[in-house]
């Protein structure tokens, strides 16, 4: 038995020699006992890899259609989730009456705020109430209000959530008035 062992030793330092002949960098710098009865062969673990971040979203926020009443207002259906609005992007008629249907699926508290043409908020900290055009209540899950206003001027207004950091967080969307 002790040749039986010395030559499957030579075998696997003659394969080792071989691979690194071979350019097989792996084989030539393992160091390979060889395997007996005594030794068992090991096997390593595969290596691991970890999934990338997943990059921040560039694409243009969804926009909607409206639809129209029997009295000749735009409807909207908004939806308020964790930090954003569904649609992020709307577009309405000048001066035509307008419905906004706003219904929170989250269950932090949220409002649905139109800010006045030219208006841009960044942080909560810049609110002011004259830069208010029309605001919901805050919504807890599963809240609706519906808004009825006329249409602003032609122009592209900022919609914002007032909760206290929550513009900061991204509740950010915009409303485009079209003559």
């Amino acid at each position: 038995m002790p040749k039986r062992r010395g030559a499957i030793g030579g075998l696997l330092l003659a394969f080792v020699l071989i691979a690194a002949a071979c350019g097989d960098d792996d084989a030539a710098t393992t160091s390979a006992a060889p395997a007996t009865a005594q030794t068992p062969a090991t096997t390593q673990a595969p290596a691991t890899t970890v999934a990338p971040e997943p990059a921040a979203s560039t694409a243009a926020p969804a926009e909607t259609t409206t639809s129209t009443e029997d009295n000749g207002a735009q409807v909207i259906d908004i939806t308020l989730t964790s930090y954003e609005f569904s649609p992020g992007s709307t577009t309405l008629r000048s001066g035509e009456p307008v419905v906004v249907n706003v219904e929170n699926l989250s269950s932090r508290k949220h409002t649905w705020t139109l800010l006045t043409a030219g208006t841009e908020w960044a942080t909560t900290d810049e609110m002011d109430s004259e830069q208010i055009l029309v605001t919901t209540a805050e919504l807890g899950l599963n809240d609706i209000e519906a808004l009825e206003f006329t249409a602003p001027e032609p122009g592209t207004y900022q919609v914002v959530c007032t909760i206290r950091s929550h513009i900061r967080l991204g509740m950010i969307a915009e409303l485009i008035v079209e003559a």
